[in-house]
């Protein structure tokens, strides 16, 4: 399908709007078909938090951005929106809820956290399909990412990356856990029994404050993003 209507999302995209332009697309904010997202990896995660299931083309402007194609220049992206002649890759999500009233809710493309707030710590215990795998864990927290979000604070703590399922990373804890490859069915559990802490997604600047006794669930969501790169 060849693209017309198109968004533009990084802090520098008023630089590429010419030449957007030129290509005959038209730039819109609204009901886009495609969101060029110009930038690393941060901008396509904020691409998507805005026009989620909006299939997303990265174009590489800062030196670290892992989902952009090999050779995807402004020019050869855009002609590949134009003629069609592009592919896609579809990538799961994970989202997060407190259970109760509140019912706060979360969904990320690289991971969903729990974290701490300073100078305090979280206590913890982690349950997948209902087994309790890890009991008052005391720490910083944890985060639960896709394997998009392998690369990023998945790795950051582990050192480690992954191509399939999701994975749990216990931050910061006072003793030594290893990481956790769940596949894409299971379900995990995290109840809080001290805080003070927050619930987030990627770089979402959105944050559910944990309370004490609170329940979270998390999971790979239906939802998914798409992106596309040329052929």
């Amino acid at each position: 399908m060849k693209i017309k209507k198109v968004a533009i999302i990084g802090q520098h995209s008023k630089k590429i709007e010419s030449t957007v332009k030129d290509f005959g697309f038209s730039l819109v904010r609204r009901n886009p078909e495609a969101v060029i997202c110009y930038g690393g990896d941060g901008t396509l995660l904020l691409g998507e938090h805005k026009y989620p299931r909006v299939p997303k083309i990265a174009i590489k402007r800062s030196q670290i951005c892992n989902t952009c194609a090999p050779g995807s220049t402004i020019c050869n992206v855009l002609k590949a929106l134009s003629t069609g002649k592009y592919g896609f890759k579809d990538l799961i999500k994970i989202e997060g809820k407190i259970v109760g009233k509140r019912k706060a809710h979360c969904i990320g493309l690289n991971e969903v956290q729990l974290h701490n707030i300073m100078p305090g710590a979280l206590r913890f215990s982690v349950y997948v399909d209902g087994k309790l795998v890890e009991k008052d864990a005391i720490g910083d927290g944890l985060i639960v990412a896709t394997p998009f979000g392998s690369t990023a604070y998945f790795h950051s703590i582990t050192r480690k990356k992954f191509s399939k399922g999701v994975g749990i990373a216990f931050n910061n804890t006072t003793k030594l856990i290893k990481p956790l490859i769940l596949n894409e069915r299971q379900k995990i559990k995290v109840k809080v029994t001290r805080v003070p802490g927050f619930m987030t997604s990627d770089n979402n600047a959105k944050k559910h404050r944990i309370k004490d006794g609170d329940v979270v669930e998390i999971k790979v969501s239906k939802d998914k993003a798409r992106i596309l790169f040329p052929k």
